[in-house]
């Protein structure tokens, strides 16, 4: 059975990789209005890869904001990032070639 707490885990969820690896999708949550949105994994990996960005999971929460709250006051509400098997929601984000993938899972493979 999934758990909902990324540190509990095993191995532990720690990158963005990690995530896309075991097929998990991003939910985005922002504490103060509610607003949520669900991104593909493999597309949010595929992100930080070509923006050269770091992806533990502490320095990708920082990347994201609340689009609503920016917009209504333009403040900048960082969201909670969780791990679902939800559908993506909003703007799709391109995927990875399949030689992308192939390419990161044999870095990966044990």
């Amino acid at each position: 059975m999934a758990r909902d707490n990324l540190a509990e885990e095993w191995p532990p969820l720690r990158t963005v990789t990690d995530l896309a690896l075991r097929f998990w999708n991003v939910r985005l949550s922002c504490q103060r209005c509610g607003h949520q949105r669900v991104l593909h994994g493999a597309a949010l990996w595929k992100l930080f890869d070509r923006k050269g960005w770091r992806d533990d999971v502490q320095s990708a929460a920082r990347r994201f904001h609340c689009a609503y709250c920016r917009k209504q006051d333009g403040s900048l509400v960082r969201p909670r990032l969780d791990k679902t098997k939800d559908p993506p929601t909003g703007a799709v984000l391109p995927l990875p070639s399949d030689a992308e993938w192939k390419k990161l899972t044999a870095r990966y493979r044990s």
